[in-house]
């Protein structure tokens, strides 16, 4: 919902009645199509902790999420990586990484701030380790999609630890026995490899019709806060 609008143009049930179909690519993988994100790392064991922390007494969808931030960022959380996408192969140690077809993801985390859901390509983002005093204020930029310049370069502030592309299908292997904690669309698994491939224009998504009126005729979607 966050790659299209608000939540409030969602509960207007006068829009959803009048609702139209909107093509959207959708990311394949072998844990299942999902039509947002693919990610691995810190972020995939925040959202794989969360089910735990909301069944402690008085701890709501906030609390849960931010206890399971903490208890991510003091746990160790990096792996050594091959990445095969196209003529492209990495071999290098990341902590985090996400495969886009959406631009946002968890509690609303602009992973991916130019990602097209209609582009056919995967947007890439690595994260490599990240000394744990800067990586509080890192988060809180990526959470704003401050990483990715309107150019698509990485900015000057993730530059040392960032990589970024675009694909139309990517492989990963751990390379260092630890199965990696990954969540499509929320739905989380430990591997040992990841795959993802870009189905184009694979599913068909009701949309109020300002919306899907924007998103037809926008290359990129923009996504709007809640």
């Amino acid at each position: 919902m966050r790659n299209f609008g608000t939540q409030a143009q969602f509960l207007d049930l006068d829009a959803q009645l009048a609702a139209q179909p909107f093509a959207a690519d959708v990311i394949r993988t072998p844990q299942g199509c999902g039509i947002d994100i693919y990610a691995a790392g810190i972020d995939a064991q925040v959202a794989n902790g969360i089910p735990k922390w909301r069944r402690v007494p008085f701890c709501g969808g906030t609390t849960a999420y931010t206890l399971s931030i903490l208890e991510a960022v003091c746990s160790t959380f990096r792996h050594r990586l091959r990445i095969t996408a196209d003529d492209r192969q990495l071999e290098d140690t990341f902590m985090m990484l996400a495969v886009c077809n959406g631009q946002q993801y968890g509690g609303g985390y602009c992973a991916a701030p130019h990602a097209s859901m209609t582009d056919g390509l995967l947007d890439v983002v690595l994260l490599r380790p990240v000394p744990r005093l800067k990586l509080p204020g890192l988060l809180g930029s990526y959470k704003k999609g401050e990483h990715l310049s309107e150019s698509d370069t990485v900015t000057e502030k993730f530059a040392p630890y960032m990589t970024f592309f675009r694909t139309g299908s990517i492989d990963i292997e751990v390379l260092d026995g630890n199965p990696l904690i990954t969540t499509l669309d929320g739905e989380c698994s430990p591997q040992l490899r990841m795959h993802a491939e870009i189905a184009h224009s694979a599913a068909r998504i009701l949309l109020p019709p300002e919306l899907a009126a924007n998103a037809n005729k926008t290359p990129v979607l923009q996504a709007m806060g809640e």
